[in-house]
């Protein structure tokens, strides 16, 4: 009887290749960790450029409701308020931000004034999203209103037309706080520090990899580093 039997060294070939080594095995595991480190960074960046992109795109609503502001009220901008009566509780504002109503029960008052969607808070504002009381998000802990140069003490809004380089000036930015300064903009680390933030805190914070988004009296959004809104960026003597 004819059997057929494989030569000795094509079948030890098979037998080595049917199987790894445990030295195979682990150089193979080796190597898709150091994959994995080298793509995880990349991944986190570009997870990052997406949260980015979407917050441009919510301050770039802000900028739209602003300019429709500047044209409902001759070119005058939204007040920043007094100690109940705030930017971001201006039915004004509001109205044409997010259709937010008035309040029946507090005349002149919004319903949930200081809270709004989360759909218009930044991605990275872990602080607005923590307090969802009246299913809304805090404003303030996402965005605040220029303060300097505009206004003083319950005083009235910029007028823009007098407004030199309204594609230079700030008017919405990133922060922990409902309104900024320079000052606090020169203050890079405050925003990581803060455990229990306080809507009245003004904290500037640079939340997208050391940069923050500002939407610019003309409606365009610009997200930079410290030094660009420190130095680039008018803060003072703005007007004709």
């Amino acid at each position: 009887m004819k059997t057929n039997h494989l030569p000795e060294s094509i079948s030890k070939k098979r037998i080595v290749i049917a199987g790894f080594t445990l030295i195979e095995l682990l150089v193979v595991i080796a190597i898709i960790a150091v994959l994995a480190g080298m793509l995880l960074p990349a991944l986190n960046q570009a997870r990052e450029k997406a949260r980015q992109a979407k917050c441009v795109g919510i301050l770039k609503q802000y900028g739209t409701a602003l300019s429709m502001y500047f044209n409902d009220y001759d070119g005058f901008g939204v007040p920043w308020g007094g100690d109940s009566y705030h930017w971001f509780k201006n039915p004004g504002f509001r109205a044409l931000l997010d259709g937010a109503k008035p309040d029946p029960a507090s005349p002149g008052n919004l319903m949930y004034s200081n809270r709004i969607t989360p759909g218009l808070i930044c991605p990275n504002a872990t602080f607005a999203f923590q307090v969802k009381n009246n299913e809304g998000c805090e404003i303030p802990f996402s965005y605040g209103l220029n303060h300097d140069p505009f206004y003083q003490y319950n005083q009235i809004a910029p007028k823009v037309t007098r407004v030199k380089r309204p594609s230079k000036v700030p008017e919405f930015a990133d922060t922990l706080g409902w309104m900024f300064r320079k000052s606090h903009a020169e203050n890079l680390l405050a925003w990581q520090t803060v455990t229990t933030p306080s809507v009245w805190g003004n904290i500037f914070a640079y939340r997208h990899g050391n940069r923050a988004a500002l939407c610019m009296l003309d409606g365009h959004v610009e997200v930079l580093p410290p030094t660009e809104v420190i130095h680039e960026l008018v803060w003072a003597e703005i007007y004709e």
